[in-house]
């Protein structure tokens, strides 16, 4: 198994130490409060009206295993409350938004593509692909954390893209394992941090109590709020399709289809005895930057865990709606990338644009799957043996043409 202690270059390692001798309650920086956080955010936009309180309940459990869970060091402390910060200064503008233009609640979607599966199965690259064509628009990683503008000038890009370098001095390796930019089509869970009902919360650090209460919600509430900022995201290019990806959305997909019933879901699918260590060396990479100590054995617990309900909910949601998803395989996709997107057009009866083979094409030359070097990990690493993996996703492992 790989060391608890997941390493961090020196000088932040030194800080780190330097800030132990630092009370957290005395650095407004590192203060997990919530009174005090929704009030910096009162500040920082000049707005007070959070909209529906609904949200309270999980922003308080998610700072309760922050403090109990995580064991954050000063680093991981002050990078926990700029993600619950940048949320509420979310919910702020977003309220706003609403009051300033309330014909947003009915505005049209045009039904999106939205990619889903297991994490760890190619919907990255399957995404990136569907958001060359012109007709789609992939939400670029600045604009989904913050999808409304906070004033004049909008400096969105600017400060994802300060907070990016920060992250990539931090984790050297992490374009390694997710490459991603301030300008590539990313993940829609950003969005949903709004909620504070999202698993983007545990992908930034350990907190397993929270992981328990985001499963145990009904999760519609949270999935209006997200369609609302799809409609604000739709008015800003009227005519584009948005192209969307989340894993986190393969759990919940009778929900997505209750609050976007046309939505066009494609599931990517990949033997789950590769993706579980593969997910655990991302979860422990992301983890690293905020404790100084994980505790393996719930680490992957906890992954293994919502594999298993997302793996169950699939499984669930075919046996009463069989057809409703198109499916791409993992090696399909790798083998014949373009064959593949063309199938995505095909069953949605989308238009092929003129010379869009070539766009792809080129694409994939620039986007090599080890343009940033090659990820390397195993079962062993965590804990784990294939053969465990294995017996623990027999049905999934069946269904999908992996397992006898």
């Amino acid at each position: 198994m790989i060391d608890s202690r997941p390493p961090l270059p020196l000088p932040f390692r030194l800080l780190n130490s330097i800030a132990r001798y630092l009370p957290a309650d005395r650095l407004a920086v590192a203060r997990l409060d919530e009174d005090l956080l929704h009030r910096a955010a009162v500040k920082e936009t000049g707005l007070d009206d959070f909209g529906d309180p609904y949200y309270r309940d999980g922003l308080r459990v998610l700072i309760e295993s922050a403090e109990s869970d995580a064991n954050l060091n000063f680093f991981g402390r002050v990078i926990v409350r700029a993600h619950i910060l940048r949320s509420l200064t979310n919910r702020l503008l977003l309220a706003e938004e609403l009051k300033q233009t309330p014909e947003l609640l009915g505005q049209p979607l045009v039904p999106p593509l939205v990619v889903i599966g297991l994490p760890r199965r190619g919907t990255t690259l399957l995404h990136r692909l569907l958001a060359i064509d012109q007709a789609h628009r992939g939400i670029p990683a600045w604009e989904l954390m913050y999808p409304l503008a906070a004033g004049f000038p909008d400096r969105r890009r600017q400060i994802v893209e300060k907070g990016f370098k920060f992250a990539a001095r931090m984790n050297p390796h992490r374009n390694v394992i997710h490459p991603t930019g301030v300008d590539e089509p990313e993940e829609c869970i950003l969005l949903q941090m709004i909620t504070f009902a999202s698993g983007g919360f545990l992908a930034v650090a350990p907190v397993y109590t929270y992981s328990d209460w985001y499963l145990s919600q009904d999760p519609h509430k949270a999935y209006a709020e997200y369609r609302v900022l799809l409609q604000h995201l739709q008015m800003v290019h009227p005519q584009s399709r948005l192209a969307l990806k989340t894993p986190a959305h393969t759990g919940r997909l009778t929900t997505l289809l209750d609050t976007i019933p046309d939505a066009l879901v494609v599931q990517t699918h990949r033997d789950p005895v590769p993706c579980i260590p593969s997910a655990c060396s991302l979860v422990y990479t992301a983890w690293g930057m905020v404790t100084d100590k994980i505790d393996m054995p719930r680490m992957v617990s906890t992954i293994v865990q919502g594999f298993e309900v997302a793996a169950a909910a699939t499984l669930a949601f075919r046996r009463t709606n069989p057809g409703a998803v198109h499916d791409v395989y993992y090696g399909q996709l790798l083998a014949d990338p373009v064959g593949v997107v063309r199938g995505v057009y095909e069953r949605f009866g989308l238009a092929w644009p003129q010379a869009h083979e070539e766009k792809l094409a080129a694409y994939l030359r620039e986007h090599g799957q080890h343009k940033y070097g090659v990820h390397r990990y195993s079962a062993e690493d965590f804990g784990l043996t294939d053969g465990v993996i294995a017996e623990r996703f027999t049905e999934y492992r069946r269904a999908f043409g992996f397992a006898n």
